[in-house]
């Protein structure tokens, strides 16, 4: 079963058989990484300050997490976050697929994560590198019985619920809130990865975890 209507946030319902693979540490060639499956996502403090209110800071988040931002993009060439990249020691660099979990002491809400952002000119962050783990997925005429948030313009679809079938049953691991990033050799806009996921019997999954 499937469906979908291509809208700010939209829930789908997709069905897969699964089990969850934890996989080693990876980096991507896009330059994020992401920590092994079984060790706690890693967090560190990173403080920029705004030359000027309207500084750009030169990335591009997200607010599919209820509880944090996530970083879709940093732009390479001007910002402040590319700045700090370009002098921080390496375990300490901003990088594609981290969250920013909290900014100035707001935290567990990514709107006011967000707002504080916008509004603060100096911004002392924690910045939280998810967890990378894999699932193995087949579909069998079943229903999957999950909802997955996402944005049209957006990369990734995001577990929003898990109801009573395929994936609660033979992929206990997934969990709300967990973030699939690619679907087989599919990877980029959610609409390309809902398109994979409709599309073929047999799925690869690859999956970041925040907690």
């Amino acid at each position: 079963m499937f469906a979908c209507c291509l809208s700010e946030e939209t829930e789908n319902v997709i069905e897969v058989n699964a089990g969850m693979v934890i996989s080693p540490e990876v980096m991507d060639e896009e330059g994020a990484a992401a920590h092994d499956g079984n060790v706690p996502a890693r967090r560190f403090r990173v403080r920029l300050q705004k030359p000027s209110p309207k500084a750009q800071l030169g990335w591009h988040l997200d607010t599919m997490h209820s509880e944090a931002m996530f970083v879709g993009g940093i732009v390479e060439s001007r910002g402040l976050v590319h700045q700090h990249n370009e002098i921080a020691l390496e375990g300490e660099r901003i990088l594609v697929n981290d969250y920013i979990v909290a900014v100035n002491g707001v935290s567990g809400d990514s709107l006011a994560i967000g707002e504080e952002l916008k509004t603060a000119q100096v911004l002392d962050m924690t910045i939280q590198r998810p967890r990378r783990l894999f699932a193995a997925c087949r579909k069998d005429g079943r229903e999957l019985r999950m909802d997955l948030k996402h944005y049209p313009s957006g990369s990734g679809l995001l577990v929003h619920a898990i109801g009573d079938g395929v994936a609660r049953a033979q992929m206990p691991e997934l969990q709300v809130g967990d973030r699939i990033m690619r679907v087989n050799d599919v990877t980029g806009a959610s609409s390309g990865l809902i398109e994979a996921i409709s599309g073929a019997d047999t799925l690869s999954l690859e999956v970041l975890r925040i907690h």
